[in-house]
């Protein structure tokens, strides 16, 4: 039981430790989902659709229906003046007539039935015709957010490749020179060579490894750049692959010498919308 339980403990801790390799590809695509500017740039695009659908709620006819009801413990009394009531046998005021009288019903039962639209009120089109150009406007800028963060993305991520390849080759260099160390102070103990031939080598030995070290550091910060571009946990290792050698391929001669076709950069389409939308 024991034994299981530190199995499992190990199992654990190896699955805390486990490192995310990610390709140039998955980088992008994880940075397409994570990316702190693409996430704004979809909020925007919400925000545009929810105008539309504000904008549009204003036009939809409302019927508003109203029902009152009153009803009187007492009726209120009117007084009438005296002249209000004639004697037609003397033409004069009736002295002996009821001058208090008391009007209207106990109950009363009133509604009002109201249709209001705003299909007919010409501000209502301009204001949808005003949130649908933001919403393409908003549309055209996720795109050009996509492409740069992408880019970006390029930008950090081979820097972490050719740092890998050095760091791989002053490995090598060191192995080298310190199997060489040890063959040249076999060498030196049995007097064949001078004890400066294996200083040099300690002194080249401790060089590497500085240098080593440097680029090490460097690789940190670089990667750092990587996970924030990304929207990747700062805390969490990364560890990128890919073949460096590949990826550094050289433009075809039509990108140098062709066409430039601007007007399907997202940047220029972002910017005409934008002049579209305010005009």
């Amino acid at each position: 039981m024991r034994i299981r339980i530190l199995f499992l403990i190990l199992l654990a801790s190896t699955g805390l430790t486990a490192q995310t390799a990610m390709t140039l590809q998955q980088a992008i695509a994880y940075a397409q989902s994570n990316n702190q500017e693409i996430k704004l740039a979809h909020l925007q695009v919400m925000d545009a659709d929810g105008q539309i659908t504000e904008r549009r709620a204003f036009g939809i006819p409302q019927l508003n229906a109203d029902i009152g009801y009153t009803r009187y413990l007492e009726l209120p009394v009117s007084v009438l003046p005296a002249d209000f009531f004639i004697d037609p046998n003397t033409g004069q005021p009736d002295p002996n007539a009821e001058r208090a009288i008391r009007f209207g019903v106990k109950n009363n039962l009133t509604g009002t039935l109201a249709l209001n639209t705003m299909i007919f009120d010409p501000s209502y089109f301009v204001g949808l015709k005003a949130a649908r150009g933001y919403r393409d406007y908003t549309a055209q800028e996720l795109v050009s957010v996509q492409r740069k963060v992408k880019y970006q993305v390029i930008d950090a991520f081979l820097p972490v490749l050719l740092v890998d390849e050095n760091l791989a080759n002053l490995d090598k260099n060191i192995a080298n020179l310190q199997t060489l160390r040890k063959e040249t102070k076999a060498l030196f103990d049995e007097g064949f060579v001078e004890l400066l031939d294996v200083d040099r080598l300690d002194l080249s030995i401790a060089t590497l490894q500085t240098d080593r070290e440097q680029i090490a550091n460097q690789r940190d910060i670089i990667l750092n750049g990587l996970k924030m571009v990304l929207g990747y946990p700062m805390t969490q290792p990364l560890e990128v692959t890919g073949n460096l050698q590949e990826m550094l391929t050289a433009p075809a001669a039509s990108d140098l010498s062709g066409k430039v076709d601007y007007q399907s950069w997202p940047d220029y389409r972002v910017a005409l919308q934008g002049k579209t939308w305010l005009s």
